[in-house]
């Protein structure tokens, strides 16, 4: 048999987008997804080995209702020999031309026309978003206030879905949901905040595996709760 099983469920997530969190449709896809889970458990239930198996339910983010507030930005600053990824929460600039000088000049031209966002060097980004100084993530990141947003001139006037992600971690909207349940977890105990980084170390535990070195998960954040 298989020791390790994954499942993703598209719902809540498409219909909060489209009809946005609070509305009657979400209420409606979390009913499914409920009802799908309920066959999930009562199948486990039935297995000769029931009283092996952990069941771990999380979401990958939250999701806030968009607002009225945006930043146009290539109205805002000269783009020309930059690259930019993403838009909407956040955006990603990658400047190709002008070294430092030029990084330095749009990173403090952004701060004085955008009082809705902020604006990191990769290097400077909060240390629990676990950038560091990763290139990937551009030499400016520009992150919008909840729940304003990052657009371009070409995107202004279009259909915006009601409802979005990934705004900062620290927005209660962006916060997900951890549930768990399998031998040696104490049934209804509550752990508070924690990290997605930190289920990996959990599963590993429970599949008795060493974690792999250098993973960002504390390993006692959660793997100390199996008795």
């Amino acid at each position: 048999r298989p020791h390790f099983v994954t499942l993703y469920f598209e719902e809540p997530d498409l219909t909060a987008h489209q009809a946005g969190p609070d509305s009657p449709a979400v209420a409606e896809a979390v009913a499914r997804v409920d009802a799908a889970l309920g066959r999930l458990l009562d199948g486990i239930d039935r297995l000769p080995h029931r009283d092996q198996v952990y069941v771990v339910l999380v979401s990958d983010h939250g999701l806030g209702q968009v607002g009225d507030e945006v930043f146009v930005l290539d109205q805002a600053v000269d783009l020309e020999g930059v690259d930019v990824v993403g838009g909407g929460e956040v955006a990603f600039l990658h400047v190709r031309e002008g070294g430092e000088r030029r990084i330095e000049a749009l990173a403090q031209e952004i701060r004085e026309a955008w009082p809705s966002g902020a604006v990191y060097r990769r290097g400077e980004a909060p240390t629990s978003w676990w950038i560091e100084d990763n290139p990937r993530f551009g030499d400016l990141i520009l992150l919008a206030d909840y729940p304003s947003r990052i657009v371009f001139s070409d995107w202004v006037g279009r259909p915006v879905n009601p409802g979005s992600h990934g705004w900062g971690p620290e927005v209660p909207e962006m916060h997900g949901i951890f549930l768990a349940m399998g031998p040696g977890l104490p049934a209804g105990s509550r752990i508070g905040r924690m990290s997605p980084v930190d289920v990996y170390p959990l599963l590993a535990k429970a599949l008795g595996l060493e974690p792999a070195e250098g993973v960002q998960g504390d390993p006692d954040r959660l793997g100390g709760l199996i008795r």
